[in-house]
């Protein structure tokens, strides 16, 4: 009996190790650089990305982007619920206001029967 108590005490021990490094890993190390690692350690590993990433800008030209506002609507009551980091817009001609995910800011949802995860990225224009 008393090998199994090891057992379970190395896997906890172990567990709390790994989400211990998950915590400060996702806390202190920079979106983009992830995206990086993350890379090359599914690489290593032998594993096949399937996802694909569809990028839509806010602006298209000095026009706002009409399929980014629909996104950011649909996302504002998933985000609220999941995020960690949120930014409120006004929205126009009233006083309410839009939640929206920050930037670098990522959640999960289930879109029409596919699982999503939905990014927000901030880049400087020049």
């Amino acid at each position: 009996m008393r090998e199994t108590g090891g057992v379970w005490g190395f896997t906890g021990s172990t567990m709390t190790s790994l989400m211990f490094f998950c915590a400060i890993y996702k806390q202190f190390f920079p979106y983009q650089l992830r995206v990086l690692i993350e890379k090359y350690v599914y690489k290593l590993m032998g594993w096949v990305s399937t996802s694909v990433h569809i990028k839509f800008n806010e602006y298209t030209g000095l026009k706002k982007s009409e399929a980014y506002n629909s996104i950011r609507n649909y996302l504002s009551s998933k985000s609220t619920s999941r995020a960690k980091r949120l930014k409120a817009n006004e929205k126009r001609g009233s006083k309410s206001l839009v939640l929206s995910l920050d930037g670098h800011e990522a959640v999960e949802d289930v879109f029409n029967g596919v699982n999503v995860k939905w990014c927000s990225h901030v880049s400087k224009q020049r």
